[in-house]
């Protein structure tokens, strides 16, 4: 599913059609499951930290066609 994710994301940027990500219909849900899905991309890149050297990451979460969470991860250092 990744990789067809990001064979779509290449061919919308080689058509300039990238900026239509913005344009996706985010949906509504009780907070509860808004919770709880936050909480499981927290913990999906957590375990993905752990396995790899990323210092960011970015997790997004699709119901059909509409957007339902976004969780983003930055680990900067300063040196």
């Amino acid at each position: 599913m990744l990789t067809r994710m990001h064979d779509v994301w290449l061919q919308l940027r080689d058509t300039e059609q990238a900026f239509l990500v913005e344009a996706v219909e985010q949906l509504s849900v009780n907070p509860d499951i808004s919770s709880a899905t936050m909480k499981a991309l927290q913990d999906a890149c957590e375990r993905i930290k752990a396995a790899t050297d990323f210092n960011r990451m970015h997790a997004l979460v699709f119901v059909e066609n509409k957007f339902l969470a976004l969780y983003s991860r930055f680990d900067c250092f300063l040196k």
